[in-house]
């Protein structure tokens, strides 16, 4: 074999590899996926054994494929001295994804609690107060094989949004 040939088989083989390597390696994209509240403040409701506070997300996907938003991976986090720190991550049991088609916009009620009460779960955090707040949802490319490789997640924040106290008058 000629120097040539050995030379164009090497180039032939890398270009296979590389085909090859680039079908089974999820895009990892960034996502053109916006999040904002409906809300621009909501309040904060103290119980005994709970703090919570409900919000209304809506996700805008401009994205040209469809994105996965985790359902069990959505937290919440509070801007304390200029860092947002986590504050909430759900306790979930099952898991679940919600599709965002392309060029399309999904609302999601998002629930975000903490209990007192012992054996309970999740904990209440104690700086889950009155403040400057933001969701942080998990988003993914979907994947048509089950046991497919994961394709890669990003983390995608909501516009911030307010929690007061709630109003305790009767």
């Amino acid at each position: 074999m000629t120097s040539n040939t050995i030379l164009t088989a090497k180039r032939w083989l890398l270009a296979v590899l590389a085909l090859s390597s680039g079908a089974c390696t999820p895009n990892t994209h960034p996502f053109t996926l916006s999040i904002r509240t409906v809300e621009d403040t909501v309040a904060l409701r103290v119980d005994p054994e709970k703090l919570s506070f409900n919000v209304t997300a809506i996700a805008r996907n401009d994205d040209p494929h469809p994105v996965e938003l985790l359902e069990c991976r959505t937290s919440a986090q509070r801007d304390i001295d200029g860092q947002w720190i986590t504050i909430f991550t759900p306790f979930c049991t099952t898991s679940g994804a919600t599709m965002v088609a392309s060029r399309d916009s999904i609302t999601m009620a998002v629930a975000v609690y903490g209990f007192s009460a012992p054996n309970m779960l999740p904990r209440a955090d104690p700086r889950m107060v009155a403040g400057r707040y933001r969701l942080v949802f998990v988003a993914r490319e979907p994947t048509s094989e089950v046991n497919g490789p994961p394709s890669a997640v990003q983390t995608i924040p909501s516009l911030p949004f307010f929690v007061t106290e709630s109003d305790k008058s009767p």
